[in-house]
């Protein structure tokens, strides 16, 4: 990589909100950024361009540089980074992809959510160009290439790889508060811990995560399946990081000691009503007709090294489960709407 106040060439995989957000903001900074995106969504992109809506401004990028899969781009470009801005359920896809180019490809920032990506890519690109993230600022894509930014938090970097400090300047210096994480599964546990927080529930209840939280029993469900992620981690020898922006050991010490009645009634606000009525991910994603979930890679995979590891967890499996039949259709979708007690019930029986 060049030093942090040169150009660099970086590749982003989708233009969906993370990465129409970072790339977008790089390549407003004089960065060259190419975007891989499917070939039926680049005329709209090139004619279009790409809007970011954030703190008051709208920026705008009118003439993005795309391309249609990794050879496309390579053939133009050679690049210092990668960053991986997809949803962690299109990684075969990518991997699939960079087949035919994986002796070319640089090394990949990953920002996904949940845990096993980095893991993923390395089969098919090598540890050594890996680069473990995350990102905590908020996003949403209202259109093809316009985002709006809905909380501006920031960006954390794994410190491992020889790359990191130079990429977390270069972050710093486009206006993105960065910082690097010494452990960077600890920091990528306690993103997927904050993830966990009225995702699944809020989908398969269809509540709010203030009504959740509200509620007995889907208190209840919350603090079981977030205190079985902490027993997992812990079983890694790993703690909760403070995020950029999120105060993880705070929350994890609240939703630990905090009685029933007083629990429900703090958390409800910090978690539920800090949202301002926005549902979350996996709750948007079954209301839009998805037909897949990142569900497998949260509280799935809490399930599942809870049980390489001995660790009972329940709650995770049985919100994986429950949800993942709701989307496939082997459950009607309203079985537990407004029902945490129900859910509670067959978690108990």
């Amino acid at each position: 990589m060049k030093e942090h106040d040169q150009q660099l060439n970086v590749l982003v995989f989708g233009a969906g909100a993370i990465g129409t957000y970072l790339g977008g903001t790089l390549a407003l900074h004089g960065h060259r950024v190419v975007f891989l995106e499917r070939p039926e969504k680049l005329p709209e992109l090139k004619s279009r361009g790409f809007t970011i809506h954030r703190s008051g401004e709208v920026l705008h990028l009118p003439s993005p540089l795309l391309a249609p899969n990794p050879e496309a781009a390579l053939s133009q470009h050679r690049f210092d980074l990668a960053v991986y801005a997809l949803k962690a359920y299109h990684v075969d896809r990518v991997i699939s992809d960079l087949r035919e180019v994986s002796d070319r490809f640089p090394p990949v920032l990953c920002l996904q959510n949940g845990v096993g990506i980095e893991n993923r890519l390395a089969g098919a690109l090598g540890w050594e160009r890996i680069l473990p993230g995350t990102i905590t600022t908020a996003v949403s894509k209202t259109r093809t290439g316009v985002v709006s930014v809905e909380n501006q938090r920031g960006i954390g970097v794994g410190s491992a790889h020889p790359l990191a400090v130079q990429l977390v300047d270069v972050l710093k210096a486009v206006g993105l508060s960065t910082r690097r994480y010494p452990d960077w599964r600890a920091m990528k546990w306690s993103k997927l811990y904050t993830n966990l927080i009225g995702n699944a529930s809020s989908a398969i209840l269809d509540m709010t995560p203030f009504e959740i939280y509200s509620s007995r029993a889907g208190y209840q469900l919350e603090v079981r399946q977030l205190n079985e992620a902490l027993a997992v981690m812990k079983s890694q020898d790993l703690q909760p990081v403070q995020l950029p922006g999120i105060p993880v050991k705070l929350l994890s010490l609240l939703i630990r000691t905090l009685p029933g009645v007083l629990g429900r009634a703090v958390l409800s606000r910090i978690l539920g009503g800090g949202r301002g009525g926005k549902m979350p991910s996996f709750h948007i994603d079954l209301e839009t007709g998805r037909a897949v979930s990142e569900v497998g890679w949260l509280n799935g995979a809490v399930a599942q090294h809870g049980q390489e590891r001995g660790i009972p967890t329940p709650t995770n499996r049985l919100l994986t489960e429950t949800l993942q039949k709701i989307i496939q259709g082997d459950l009607p979708r309203r079985s537990y709407a407004g029902k945490p007690e129900k859910l509670l019930a067959e978690l108990q029986g």
